[in-house]
């Protein structure tokens, strides 16, 4: 977000498993300003029996030419059709550098003070660390660590090829749970970009998922 030139929305929709009723939907706008970056986004997932969400306000901005951070305030709910609704308040943050001339590194912490909803269920501390490596203007390398505080380590890495600086085409893994994805994206014009994926997992299957961004 501190690096954004031009205000933008996006919208995400993923079919989890490929089953009904088990879907994603998020929807976020950012604006830049002379002083930072000002968000907010939506995100629901599940059906009308059961659903939970999140609502988010974002800031970002460049500490030097090669160093952002970034926060936002969150507030989270369930509401189970015959249980009614409950939400809490937590916050995130994160930090991204260009430490080398192809080697960026980025770091984010959510919800880094427990929070509980009344019936004892604790939102997880979740850290991650990534990393990308750009062979060349064409070719990327990712690697990322996540760990929810609760269970093992998530290790993820993923492979970009950029061609005619229009067509991206990706390919990824993860160790915890074991997975694979890929998909690719297209710059349909300077102002909207497109990313189609699908994450397969051996036990459950695929996970479609679409992503637009229009900048204005």
């Amino acid at each position: 977000m501190a690096f954004m030139e031009k205000s933008a929305i996006a919208l995400t929709l993923e079919r989890r498993f490929m089953l009904a009723g088990v879907q994603h939907i998020g929807l976020g706008f950012a604006t830049p300003t002379s002083g930072g970056t000002f968000g907010v986004q939506v995100q629901l997932f599940g059906n009308k029996s059961y659903n939970e969400g999140k609502v988010g306000l974002a800031y970002a901005r460049k500490l030097m030419e090669e160093v952002s951070i970034g926060g936002q305030i969150d507030y989270m709910f369930v509401q189970v059709e015959e249980g009614g609704s409950e939400g809490v308040f937590s916050f995130e943050a994160g930090i991204n550098a260009q430490l080398l001339d192809k080697l960026k590194v980025g770091f984010h912490v959510f919800s880094p003070i427990p929070v509980s909803f009344s019936n004892d269920y604790k939102m997880p501390t979740i850290l991650r660390l990534g990393l990308q490596y750009s062979f060349s203007d064409n070719l990327s390398l990712l690697a990322g660590a996540e760990k929810d505080m609760e269970f093992r380590e998530n290790l993820k890495f993923g492979l970009e090829y950029m061609y005619a600086k229009v067509v991206a085409f990706r390919l990824g893994l993860q160790t915890y749970p074991s997975g694979v994805s890929f998909g690719f994206g297209v710059g349909a014009n300077k102002n909207l970009q497109l990313d189609i994926a699908s994450a397969w997992n051996q036990q459950l299957g695929f996970s479609p998922a679409l992503n637009a961004i229009y900048k204005f």
